[in-house]
């Protein structure tokens, strides 16, 4: 699992897509599936398979998938008081090493933060 995990890590970064700016977020979710080959469903179910190392997947990482799931869903429907409601969820979500947004001292100090986030949401 982790090898795979490393393989679309290193696909992702030779192709960029996140550094480009996506008009909406179902338009950069289907550049990470055009790369990956996984929806946001896929992700949610590879997420919940066991053998995750302590470092990636797992149920951290169901919640931020199920939390994409979601928002996607509520700007979808154009329900803007659930979109903003799950918007402000977003910033108590953690990954496996820390909070999933990090805070403004941190992605100021920590180059590999910036690289993760070009651009920090206050």
């Amino acid at each position: 699992m982790q090898s795979l995990c490393q393989s679309l890590v290193t696909i992702l970064r030779r192709s960029n897509n996140w550094r480009n700016q996506a008009i909406t977020l179902t338009e950069d979710c289907s550049g990470y599936q055009d790369v990956t080959g996984l929806g946001v469903s896929d992700m949610i179910a590879v997420f919940k398979l066991p053998g995750w190392r302590r470092q990636y997947g797992g149920s951290k990482w169901v919640r931020i998938a199920e939390t994409l799931r979601d928002l996607i869903s509520a700007l979808d429907a154009v329900d803007l008081v659930a979109a903003s409601r799950i918007s402000d969820s977003v910033s108590s979500l953690n990954h496996n090493s820390g909070p999933l947004v990090p805070t403004r001292l941190a992605w100021e100090t920590q180059a590999y933060l910036r690289e993760k986030w070009p651009e920090l949401c206050d």
